[in-house]
């Protein structure tokens, strides 16, 4: 499980950190305490959303308290997250789930371990967010689980339950509230069955019928979010996480194929990231760019 975890923690570093900015940046050493305690955070209370919850609880009174304090929340959170889990291993070891334990906790710490060496040999530019640590989150929350159901006390038994229900109530909460955001604003493509926020099913059509009329081998097409690219099985896709964030100016792309689709908002050609971006991609004649406005995007080709 060791040699199995350092191999992981590796190729993490290889292909992941190592690739630049998508979705890491910069290339000096920051070290700092704020990606230490996020990280143990993250591992010990996304599985459970916990981070996300009590930004929804307490909502402006946290903020407020925030902006007076002067702290971040993972100064707090981190530390607690540490105890529960040193107490989770002394409430386990010498259980029939000591070895299960063991495994587990190596697992989740090993998370928090690599991204902490992500975000301090690569300048910290990894993004604050639960979703990279929710499955060492949901193995933490099982240990609890367990280590909760070894006590012989009713209520805090009960306690859990109650907290298992309220969490379960605002991940239904969430799910109804997406599900009618989805409905009212969102794109739905009968294609993929996926539905998604920024590029609506005309542009996909145009796209799929470029490719079937023409007969383009491997083009590229060059998309705002991820979640439309099932919907485009013919080509490769590219999704640039700095693009979108501002760092275009650190992001060239080399080559060329035969046909290339850009597919940006129309705001982007406002505020001159369209431009940023076009010229990104290196072999590509700027002036040479088509361009054709559908369902509020504008696709540029060549």
């Amino acid at each position: 499980m060791l040699v199995a975890s350092a191999i992981a923690a590796l190729c993490f570093m290889i292909f992941w950190v190592a690739r630049g900015p998508v979705p890491v940046g910069g290339s000096t050493f920051s070290f700092g305490w704020v990606p230490i305690w996020f990280s143990i955070a993250g591992v010990a209370f996304s599985g459970i959303s916990g981070l996300e919850f009590l930004q929804w609880l307490l909502g402006r009174q946290w903020a407020i308290a925030d902006s007076l304090i002067g702290v971040e929340p993972s100064y707090f959170l981190g530390p607690f997250g540490l105890l529960l889990l040193v107490w989770v291993w002394f409430r386990l070891r010498y259980t029939r789930y000591r070895e299960t334990a063991a495994l587990m906790l190596i697992i989740i710490f090993v998370y928090a371990v690599v991204v902490v060496a992500a975000m301090s040999v690569s300048g910290g530019n990894i993004p604050f967010e639960e979703r990279y640590f929710r499955y060492a989150g949901i193995l933490s929350f099982l240990l609890l689980l367990i280590a909760v159901d070894q006590g012989r006390t009713p209520f805090v038994k009960g306690f859990a339950c109650l907290v298992v229900i309220v969490l379960g109530l605002y991940g239904l909460k969430n799910s109804v509230t997406g599900a009618h955001a989805q409905m009212r604003t969102g794109y739905y493509d009968p294609t993929s069955r996926i539905s998604q926020d920024m590029v609506s099913p005309a542009i996909l059509a145009y796209l799929r019928s470029e490719i079937t009329r023409q007969n383009f081998q491997r083009p590229i097409a060059v998309i705002p979010t991820p979640t439309a690219a099932i919907s485009l099985p013919q080509f490769r896709i590219i999704c640039p996480f700095g693009a979108w964030a501002g760092y275009t100016e650190k992001i060239k792309w080399v080559g060329r194929s035969d046909k290339i689709f850009v597919v940006l908002p129309e705001r982007m050609l406002l505020n001159g990231k369209a431009e940023a971006i076009l010229r990104a991609f290196t072999d590509y004649d700027f002036d040479k760019w088509s361009r054709m406005n559908l369902s509020g995007m504008i696709i540029f080709a060549q």
